[in-house]
């Protein structure tokens, strides 16, 4: 019988793109010349083959860009239902921009371990979100409702992680960012993008730009079916006994000491590399 495989957090990106432009985007979202919608398809093949490794996992979290974008939300949400007996909570990320719609709210009814968490970026900004909150409270879905602004802001603000250039460091001082790092540390982040599963945001980045080549021993593929479940599993555990991943020489790490800034700083128009 083979091992139980047990995660705390996963994050499956639903799509890049994002109806705001924020210049310190954990994903980069505005920065991609051409954000997908990741297909309804690839998604769920992915979180099917996912599942056949993982047995249990904490929080499973829908993100982008922002997820209520995506056309087909509703569905993907509904397609969890076969897993939910391994599921704490499923969870969406939405920037408060978005009122739901009355197909989403009615799919968000199937499960009380559904649970939305609002990132209020303020009134200018977030501009839903009591009509969100009110939406939630007639439908009975759970939310959590995180402020983003002002003095403050959750986790103090955000964290710059832009600059991608080559770090003059050693091994040993990247493998001290990497230990201090949140998306391996408190964060434990497993983070699937298109049927691969990265540490962050910031290694697919590196990957998309060429900054760094495809190691496929850097992320977990829930592509290839024909991997037998016991090697997906053992590819798991080991995933985070890492003293660091190659994009992390070209990044500063989300650390405790790592200045902060003021959340979802707009562009002045959406960023692509061509302009």
């Amino acid at each position: 019988m083979q091992e139980s495989l047990s995660l705390l957090n996963t994050t499956l990106v639903v799509t890049l793109r994002c109806n705001l432009h924020c210049r310190l985007c954990a994903v980069s979202a505005p920065y991609y010349e051409e954000p997908p919608h990741y297909s309804f398809e690839n998604l769920t093949g992915g979180v099917a083959e996912y599942f056949k490794a993982v047995d249990r996992i904490e929080k499973f979290t829908i993100n982008g860009g922002e997820p209520l974008l995506h056309p087909q939300l509703p569905e993907i949400m509904e397609s969890f239902e076969p897993y939910m007996n391994k599921i704490g909570m499923l969870e969406i990320i939405t920037n408060g921009s978005i009122a739901p719609t009355e197909r989403l709210l009615k799919a968000l009814q199937f499960s009380t371990k559904i649970d939305i968490l609002i990132d209020d970026y303020g009134k200018e900004l977030s501009k839903n979100v009591q009509k969100i909150i009110d939406a939630f409270k007639v439908y009975g879905i759970k939310y959590r409702h995180r402020k983003y602004y002002g003095d403050d802001a959750h986790c103090g603000g955000w964290v710059d992680l832009l600059d991608l250039s080559k770090k003059q460091r050693s091994s040993s001082e990247t493998e001290q960012i990497y230990k201090h790092c949140a998306y391996p540390g408190p964060f434990h982040c497993f983070v699937l993008f298109d049927r691969k599963a990265y540490i962050c945001g910031v290694y697919k980045r590196c990957e998309t730009l060429g900054i760094i080549p495809d190691i496929p021993d850097d992320y977990i593929s829930f592509v290839d079916d024909s991997i037998p479940v016991s090697v997906k599993k053992e590819q798991i555990r080991n995933f985070y006994n890492r003293k660091y991943f190659a994009a992390c020489e070209y990044c500063s790490g989300f650390c405790d000491d790592s200045p902060r800034f003021a959340p979802a700083e707009q562009l002045e128009k959406p960023y692509r590399e061509t302009d």
